[in-house]
């Protein structure tokens, strides 16, 4: 490239930044992914267009080497440039088609605010509850590389800490800019009849919102909601249904293992047996069963 005139970008600063703003110029221009899109366009010596793009020029290189989130691409448009910012992974681009913040968030019901700072640490840990603390551990390792990994079904007695698990996975998540929501479901059954009162289109809209935008979704204590053929087909099933389809991590903590839920739901008021079929099949697909065990802490506070 030959030399050019660039005395137009360096006009308005002040003297003693001058000879730093022009190395800065040069190591940007050297740069062999601007000096092939300059090539490309049969730009190389336009230096009014140059100059005129120099910014445009800088945010390419900075995206393309530091930012975690995005790659980056240069284009020409009405004879300018333009950084196109292209996700680095199927998971953010999930959360940017979804209307996701870049900043990850958790979401949590009246029920489970309660656990909003839960954590866990290695004294925590024991061989009742290792399998699970491995699966989240594997989980997230996976998930935050882009990799799509089943979420689980954690079942166990109560009172042993599954709630207080999923708690602490829970900001683990948003610690990765993993954004997630933890419900309980019984809550979320009694939030649904709450809105269906009023507007059914408010119904629509807020589980519409439960199962899209979430990236990862727990529900707790599953089995201790009221089960009737409208909660099946209108809120649970609907659910599972739509998190399967579209490969969305979904996680469950329950006193009951996936069969023994199932066989509760076959018995709930007018639910027909095929609709409990059909849950048992989303749910197998989107999770993995796992066994916790240990003691009632709540006989011990």
């Amino acid at each position: 490239m030959n030399e050019l005139d660039f005395s137009g970008l360096f006009a308005k600063m002040p003297p003693h930044i001058i000879e730093k703003a022009k190395e800065a110029a040069k190591r940007t221009l050297e740069d062999i992914d601007v000096r092939m899109f300059l090539e490309q366009y049969d730009l190389a010596e336009d230096a009014d267009f140059i100059q005129r793009n120099m910014s445009q020029f800088r945010e390419y290189i900075k995206v393309r080497d530091t930012d975690e989130w995005y790659s980056a691409n240069l284009k020409i448009y009405d004879h300018n440039v333009m950084v196109e910012y292209i996700p680095r992974n199927e998971r953010l681009a999930f959360r940017l088609m979804s209307g996701h913040s870049l900043v990850a968030k958790a979401h949590y019901d009246a029920t489970t605010e309660s656990f909003r700072d839960a954590t866990v640490g290695k004294e925590d840990q024991d061989l009742y509850n290792a399998k699970a603390y491995a699966y989240i551990k594997r989980f997230i390792d996976a998930y935050s590389q882009g990799q799509y990994s089943k979420g689980m079904w954690l079942v166990g007695s109560m009172g042993i800490g599954k709630t207080h698990l999923m708690g602490a996975f829970t900001n683990r998540l948003v610690a990765k800019n993993i954004s997630v929501r933890f419900l309980s479901m019984n809550q979320l059954i009694k939030d649904c009849h709450e809105k269906i009162k009023y507007n059914s289109a408010d119904l629509d809209s807020f589980l519409r919102n439960i199962k899209t935008n979430s990236e990862v979704l727990i529900f707790d204590d599953l089995g201790t909601e009221p089960i009737t053929n409208w909660s099946l087909k209108t809120v649970i099933y609907d659910i599972f249904d739509y998190r399967m389809n579209n490969k969305l991590p979904t996680f469950v903590t329950s006193n009951l293992s996936i069969m023994d839920y199932i066989n509760q739901v076959r018995q709930g008021k007018d639910v027909i047996p095929m609709d409990a079929t059909r849950l048992e099949e989303r749910l197998t697909k989107l999770m993995t069963e796992v066994q916790m065990g240990g003691h009632n802490r709540r006989k011990d506070d």
